[in-house]
């Protein structure tokens, strides 16, 4: 009885080891576990866990005390496990998906082959009963849940899993995948507060921004577009480019959509950034669109003032019989 209680305090130190990133200290304490012949897996299970820390580990040792652990240790779920990430990491995936079957009943080992399956598109519905069996649901099995729903069309199923997460917490995988099913669903609106979370706390927002900027014009939300639009492209940085080009192309491409309160936003940023007839002339016609009369003349003088050969009353008038897409 004592012995087992040993045991018991041992593997709770082990664990406890580990979570506190002591990892030189759990590892050692495994090893003299391991000397003195212990018959739980939990020795020979931290020793490899901590090995896989490691910046360069020794897989061939690895192995071996995995291997020896399964000799003494009737519970074996959790090293069948660690045999998988084994076989992941050098690409064995048959074998991977071999033990993690062997380790069944294990939450990670099931977990981990429901992953695997997903991943390599090899059973979907196996993957998904895997993951619907595991007693304690987490985020991680929650996604893969739901990115199995979006590949079965089951929008609303999808939905229900990932928002109850997104709500109490940030996961960027998460939010992302969250965003994709309100769109496939048809409700892109819902998905706006999600994506712009991701523009803000991602790790790498650029790519979200440009998927937010687009999601707001498909949404024809027209001048939070174009602000949306203007940041991401500021955010590129990208100092060979002609920013007054770029705004201007993208004043064009609202237009065409009819978002005259965008196309006018970006008019008025290619200005500022370097003034041109081409833009002058699109910002005046713009301002006659949306209805800015009061600033017509002023954008008309302005003209006069940086272009003196221009003929402005010819411009006026043509205003009358162009659209500023024709130009």
């Amino acid at each position: 009885m004592g012995q087992r209680d040993s045991m018991k305090k041992n593997e709770t130190l082990l664990t406890e080891l580990f979570e506190l990133d002591e990892l030189t200290a759990c590892q050692e304490l495994a090893e003299k576990l391991m000397a003195a012949g212990a018959k739980s897996s939990a020795p020979y299970y931290y020793w490899v866990k901590v090995e896989l820390e490691k910046e360069s580990p020794n897989y061939l040792n690895a192995k071996r005390c995995l291997q020896l652990g399964q000799k003494r240790s009737a519970e074996k779920g959790r090293l069948y496990f660690l045999f998988g990430q084994l076989m992941e990491e050098e690409g064995r995936y048959d074998l991977a998906l071999h033990y993690y079957e062997q380790g069944q009943g294990d939450e990670q080992a099931d977990l981990a082959q429901a992953k695997l399956l997903f991943l390599l598109e090899e059973d979907l519905p196996k993957a998904k009963i895997l993951l619907e069996n595991l007693a304690i649901p987490t985020a991680e099995s929650c996604y893969f849940l739901a990115a199995i729903a979006l590949e079965e069309g089951e929008y609303l199923q999808g939905i229900s899993l990932l928002s109850p997460i997104c709500n109490t917490e940030f996961e960027e995988d998460c939010f992302e995948l969250l965003c994709r099913l309100y769109i496939a669903f048809g409700e892109g609106e819902k998905a706006l507060p999600y994506l712009k979370t991701l523009t803000e706390k991602a790790a790498d927002p650029i790519g979200y921004m440009s998927e937010y900027a687009q999601l707001l014009q498909d949404l024809k939300q027209d001048l939070a577009a174009a602000q949306a639009w203007c940041s991401y492209h500021n955010s590129l940085q990208l100092p060979q480019m002609s920013q007054d080009r770029i705004f201007l192309e993208k004043a064009q491409d609202f237009y065409a959509l009819g978002l005259h309160e965008g196309a006018l936003f970006f008019c008025e940023q290619a200005n500022r950034h370097q003034l041109s007839v081409e833009g002058l002339r699109m910002q005046t016609k713009l301002y006659k669109v949306t209805g800015a009369l009061d600033k017509v003349e002023d954008c008309l003088q302005e003209m006069a003032q940086f272009y003196p050969g221009m003929d402005i009353a010819a411009f006026s008038s043509s205003m009358e019989k162009n659209n500023p897409e024709d130009e």
